[in-house]
């Protein structure tokens, strides 16, 4: 069986993202690895392989001696369900603007 996946584990994300992690989790900013870009194609989905990247990617910031953090945009409800029902929990929201264009 073929997949279509992606995760990434990046140092660090929008300000006010990270520094909301930070603040209620009491680390400092640059303990935090943020578990990025979790993508599996809707094809594939409900087979257990964004549960194994979540695992994968957070394993890996752990053994680098990181806090891993998720920043997730709040309308990817199902992805913000996913994470919840692996343990997550939500720290809050913030607010991002973009410039148009």
């Amino acid at each position: 069986m073929c997949w279509r996946l992606s995760v990434t584990l990046h140092p660090r994300t929008g300000a006010p993202a990270i520094t909301l992690a930070s603040e209620v989790l009491g680390v400092e900013v640059q303990r935090l690895g943020v578990v990025a870009r979790l993508l599996v194609s809707p094809d594939h989905r409900r087979l257990g392989a964004a549960r194994t990247l979540l695992e994968m990617a957070a394993g890996a910031g752990v053994e680098r001696q990181l806090v891993p953090i998720l920043d997730v945009a709040t309308h990817f409800r199902a992805a913000i369900a996913l994470y919840e029902h692996c343990g997550w929990i939500r720290a809050g929201e913030v607010e991002v603007w973009l410039p148009s264009g």
